[in-house]
């Protein structure tokens, strides 16, 4: 079971269908050949719990029902989507609003519907670019434009149906990050219908639903991570000497049974290293060969484990991440390994290698992300992204998972992600028997058994 989904309906789909699906469990995979619909269906499922309502608008269906794990229902027609305009002190023509809309792409659309979602002043919504490319090409005036920018992205939606159910997706699903993978090869038909220059097309700058599978946020990543780890170790030297000064004036500690049995060499190595220039390397080769060599410690070694189990208590503060990067390794690496590459992490210098399995010689990751295959990108890239958010739960949409991948990858790719630990619903469409041929096979299902036809 899911804290978020019970069942999904979509009443009408291309106008002769209904897609009733059991969304109870954490997992769900969508098998259909090309053609049936698996793509729109996924959109409307992705576009509904992220309310970009503006973008349901253009898709063919007639109703939704939505159950969710509480068992309360939700149903909104199309008919709740239309343009609406609140505002009785300025109303807008139709023809205004469909002038402005066809003018914007469905990025210009996510980004205004941002700014007015977080209620940015007039000004700033009215010189943002896409706003000032709309004014270019139109008489309008820029309280007209707002109030139909109002209308278009549905901000101004009067509608209690759209209303409550934004309100239910705010309460259900404000903790949780939503991830939408699209195949790489319709994200480059969808930029290239809006009018993008094929040798222009910039995946991550031109549709915020997409997560590409680019280097730069991977690069990003590892440079986050390695902050974080370089503000833990500062702030946690620092509380040490702080108490080491208090400590000494009330005499000597009391050392608790545990901290001799929580001293391990491996991480006081890793913490010295990483707290910098603050120890001087003099310092940190005899703290190490003490703690190496040392057989047992007796009364007169006090204030060295006292200093010794406060390394080890900001190491301890520090250790999520490490088992996050050891996981985000090892899954990587279980792919990598075909093409006889690896990738090592040196906890002690918070840096990640690529390293050839047959030579060993290796290389700083973030230099050869770029020579990477295509689907070597898209595996590093992924996995990043929900191995190494140590902070973040997701609910992951992937279209056609099976792209651009070895047999062997896709028989992985699915419950690598679950397994993160991450990932609290997966939601997949595919046409490949190998995505499901694994442990998720009981949570795969023909799309034809959720599909009724209207009139049979």
């Amino acid at each position: 079971m899911n804290n978020y989904f019970n069942r999904f309906t979509i009443n009408g789909l291309f106008g002769d269908r209904i897609i009733d699906i059991d969304l109870k469990s954490k997992s769900k995979i969508l098998i259909g050949e090309n053609g049936m619909g698996k793509t729109t269906i996924l959109n409307i499922i992705y576009f509904t719990i992220s309310k970009k309502f503006h973008r349901l608008k253009k898709l063919n269906f007639q109703s939704l029902d939505i159950v969710f794990f509480d068992g309360s229902e939700y149903h909104i027609d199309q008919d709740d989507l239309r343009y609406t305009d609140t505002d009785e002190s300025y109303e807008v023509p139709n023809h205004v609003v469909s002038e402005i809309a066809s003018l914007l792409s469905p990025y210009d659309l996510d980004k205004i519907s941002q700014l007015l979602e977080n209620e940015g002043p007039l000004s700033r919504i009215i010189m943002s670019a896409p706003v000032r490319r709309v004014r270019e090409k139109l008489p309008y005036s820029g309280r007209m434009v707002y109030t139909a920018l109002k209308s278009i992205c549905g901000t101004d939606l009067d509608n209690k149906n759209i209303q409550d159910l934004s309100k239910k997706i705010d309460s259900i699903f404000s903790n949780v990050t939503i991830l939408y993978f699209p195949t790489f090869r319709r994200i480059e038909e969808d930029l290239l219908n809006l009018g993008f220059d094929e040798n222009k097309v910039r995946i991550a700058e031109r549709d915020s639903r997409l997560v590409q599978f680019g280097m730069r946020d991977v690069v990003g990543r590892f440079e986050s991570i390695q902050k974080e780890i370089n503000i833990l170790s500062s702030r946690g030297l620092s509380q040490i000497s702080s108490e080491i000064l208090s400590q000494l004036v009330r005499g000597i500690p009391s050392i608790d049974e545990g901290a001799y049995s929580r001293i391990s060499p491996d991480d006081i190595e890793i913490i010295l290293a990483r707290v910098g220039d603050a120890i001087s390397q003099q310092d940190k080769d005899k703290i190490l060969q003490v703690v190496t060599e040392k057989k047992s410690y007796g009364e007169d070694d006090k204030y060295l484990i006292y200093f010794l189990d406060k390394l080890v208590q900001i190491y301890d503060k520090q250790r999520f991440i490490d088992t996050s990067i050891e996981k985000f390794v090892k899954v990587c690496n279980q792919y990598l390994k075909e093409s006889n590459k690896g990738i090592v992490y040196e906890a002690s210098e918070v840096e990640f290698y690529l390293v050839n399995l047959k030579t060993e010689y290796r290389v700083k990751l973030n230099d050869l992300l770029d020579k990477l295959s295509s689907g070597e990108k898209q595996i590093v890239s992924l996995f990043s992204r929900i191995y190494l958010s140590t902070r973040q739960k997701f609910i992951v949409l992937f279209d056609e998972p099976e792209l651009s991948l070895s047999i062997f990858w896709q028989q992985k790719l699915l419950p690598d992600i679950i397994d993160s630990g991450n990932c609290e619903l997966l939601i997949s469409v595919t046409h490949s028997p190998f995505i499901f041929d694994n442990e998720l096979a009981s949570s795969s299902i023909g799309l034809e058994a959720y599909t009724t036809y209207i009139g049979e």
